[in-house]
């Protein structure tokens, strides 16, 4: 059980980051088209 809940964390965790990661992505491809 505990390590099952431990597996579901991370897994949040790494989505997080990816979200933040792609908006940070999606802010710096609008900028480069904006030039």
């Amino acid at each position: 059980m505990r390590k099952k809940r431990e597996g579901t964390t991370v897994q949040k965790s790494a989505k997080l980051l990816a979200v933040k990661g792609q908006k940070q992505v999606s802010k710096v491809s609008s900028a480069e088209r904006g030039t």
